[in-house]
């Protein structure tokens, strides 16, 4: 989300949106919004059953890692937590004084070969696609590449064969539209 200054104005903007997201979330990042839960859908017994079968997921490995509320949680609420619930989650606010006005846009367009996307997005900022946009001025692509025992984002990390291929096919997938896009008259001179 990008929220520009306006001028002359007497607050700051990053006090500004921290107020505003108190007002939204509690210290348990539970929505407080009026009669935002009763948007919801209220979870039925067979949804419950499919977090109950899920058996590649092992709470004890990232149980270190949770907020203190959610360590004592079983495998079905904390899945549920994560992947059903609406969450607003504000890792960091950084200030940025630039030119250019887009530094991030993720397009609402989804191909996956044979299957159909399963829109799991990571809640966490990345700032070196912006600086590298703002630098090439090229389009970036941020293949996620790595599984739950990954060591994501630290030192060692490992990407399995899988994840590489899919990542392959997803990269080939690109290229693909890429070279369907009609070129620009600016590309056509060069």
């Amino acid at each position: 989300m990008t929220i520009e200054a306006v001028p002359d104005s007497k607050t700051n903007i990053k006090e500004d949106m921290i107020k505003i997201f108190e007002t939204i979330v509690d210290e348990k990042n539970n929505i407080i919004i009026p009669n935002f839960s009763d948007m919801v859908e209220q979870i039925t017994p067979d949804e419950e059953r499919m977090y109950e079968k899920i058996n590649e997921f092992n709470i004890d490995e990232i149980r270190d890692s949770l907020p203190p509320h959610k360590k004592s949680w079983d495998q079905v609420r904390l899945l549920m937590s994560l992947w059903r619930l609406p969450q607003i989650f504000i890792d960091d606010i950084d200030e940025c004084i630039c030119d250019k006005k887009d530094m991030s846009i993720v397009k609402r367009h989804f191909i996956i070969y044979k299957q159909d996307p399963n829109l799991i997005r990571e809640d966490r900022g990345r700032e070196s696609p912006a600086v590298f946009d703002s630098v090439l001025e090229k389009n970036i692509v941020m293949v996620p590449l790595c599984s739950k025992n990954s060591n994501h984002a630290e030192a060692n990390e490992r990407i399995s064969a899988r994840c590489y291929y899919e990542g392959t096919k997803l990269l080939a997938a690109y290229m693909f539209q890429l070279a369907e896009k009609p070129k620009s008259k600016a590309n056509l001179k060069s």
